[in-house]
């Protein structure tokens, strides 16, 4: 899943699939006169989990020669936004980040 509020995708070429609720891959995408918008992590935060992320992966077909381009814009908050819960996007953020085992410490919010 993404962390952003949304993802907006122009792709190349196919090769993103999103996961359905019965753990089934589907490829989507491919044409770059179409937008795919995934859903974020925090937007399921915002909709305390009313929308959620959108599990995807992007694969390469066997035999597939040519190159695949994609062209993601992220959608998110300002840092200092807070969630129900409390938390600040910001602090959200950087949760997220060490829960991949990528040490944060020391990280800054830009303004």
């Amino acid at each position: 899943t993404d962390i952003s509020m949304l993802s907006l995708l122009f792709a190349t070429r196919s090769g993103l699939q999103v996961k359905d609720n019965n753990g089934n891959w589907h490829s989507v995408g491919g044409d770059p006169t179409k937008l795919v918008i995934n859903a974020g992590d925090m937007l399921k935060w915002v909709t305390q989990g009313h929308i959620r992320s959108t599990i995807h992966r992007v694969i390469r077909q066997t035999g597939d020669t040519e190159e695949r381009f994609s062209f993601p814009v992220f959608v998110g908050m300002n840092p200092d936004v807070k969630f129900a819960d409390g938390r600040t996007v910001k602090e959200a953020f950087i949760e997220r980040i060490q829960s991949n085992g990528i040490n944060v410490e020391g990280v800054k919010a830009r303004k």
